[in-house]
């Protein structure tokens, strides 16, 4: 471990923010025109500006989170939730019950800091959860798309699709709490580059994109929702997450 912490001191030294933000006030400026006036990017100039002061404004707070967890791992650091772990050790220092070590009580939540939740045989592999008078099963055993629209098939029902903002912020939350993965959905183009359905083939209108996406491509059909990025990617169907089911 003291390797490791003093390789990070190193990068630290290294990682001026000052240096980084100038780095970023010369690049926007270079493309700045050529941003406002280029009519087929996927994005609006707005959101570029919002993007390139939210990139900025990263740096020194990045800075001084890892120097405040350099000292917290060799110093020791705080304690909120009294459960002696301190703050840089947990995944939540707001709940007492969550903290390395502690036992899974099957509830879709993450008790053991494992970053999965319910990871013991007794729990099985999906967390059972409702909203708006629908019933969904977060399976957080990994599985290529097909085959996770088979397990929802077997389990009388299919990849789930968000349908709102409400429905899309609860999944993403329940999912968070489970897994910090991309989760497989049941939207895809795989019958039509660009024409987004669900998997039994209806068309969605619901599609809240993350930040230059779609990507596109010949090989990225199918749909993730990123619960670090609170939005869709689209991927390579063969790719292995956890998912999500909606059920009878």
């Amino acid at each position: 471990m003291a390797k490791y912490l003093n390789a990070i001191d190193r990068g630290l030294a290294a990682y001026d923010p000052a240096v980084l933000e100038a780095r970023v006030d010369a690049w926007a400026a270079q493309i700045a025109d050529a941003a406002a006036q280029d009519t087929t990017k996927p994005f609006t100039t707005a959101y570029h500006v919002e993007s390139v002061a939210t990139l900025r404004g990263y740096f020194a707070p990045r800075a001084a989170f890892v120097q405040s967890w350099l000292a917290c791992r060799r110093d020791g650091g705080a304690d909120a939730d009294g459960d002696r772990h301190a703050w840089c050790d947990d995944c939540d220092d707001g709940n007492p019950a969550r903290y390395p070590g502690a036992t899974e009580t099957c509830d879709g939540v993450d008790q053991d800091c494992s970053l999965v939740a319910d990871d013991v045989p007794m729990c099985g592999p999906c967390i059972d959860a409702s909203f708006g008078g629908k019933s969904f099963a977060f399976c957080t055993t990994a599985a290529t798309w097909t085959t996770a629209l088979a397990t929802c098939q077997g389990q009388g029902g299919t990849l789930a699709v968000p349908a709102s903002p409400a429905e899309e912020a609860w999944v993403l939350a329940t999912a968070r709490a489970a897994i910090l993965y991309g989760w497989w959905t049941g939207a895809n183009d795989r019958t039509l580059a660009g024409s987004w359905v669900d998997a039994a083939g209806a068309p969605l209108s619901y599609l809240p994109w993350g930040a230059l996406q779609p990507t596109g491509g010949a090989n990225r059909r199918c749909v993730l929702l990123d619960p670090a990025l609170a939005a869709w990617n689209d991927a390579p169907c063969d790719v292995v997450s956890p998912f999500v089911c909606q059920l009878p």
